[in-house]
């Protein structure tokens, strides 16, 4: 299904329904294989739609750079622990030596 204007499905508030309405009796059958009934109403929330090609490409391309940011993070934290590591231990031993 395509939307002319899919930034605009289900963002508001409260979501946007899809709703079905089955006028043919045994003309369309269900997936288990089974006649859907005459006058048959099937409703579904919609999620909210993401824009396709460059906007789907930005919000990959910004968790990319959040990914690669939080692992800079991660190695300059070990680092950080390793020297005040051992400064710590230097300093321990410092103060039980007298």
């Amino acid at each position: 299904m395509n939307f002319e204007t899919p930034i605009f499905v289900s963002s508001f508030e409260e979501p946007d329904f899809l709703i079905v309405e089955f006028n043919c009796y045994l003309c369309f059958f269900s997936e288990f294989g089974q006649t859907i009934l005459e006058d048959t109403t099937l409703e579904r929330i919609l999620p909210r739609q993401v824009l396709k090609g460059s906007t789907a490409a930005k919000i990959a391309s910004v968790a990319n750079e959040l990914a690669a940011s939080a692992n800079s993070v991660n190695v300059g934290n070990v680092i950080l622990n390793t020297v005040l590591s051992a400064s710590l231990n230097q300093i321990w031993s410092m103060i039980n030596t007298q």
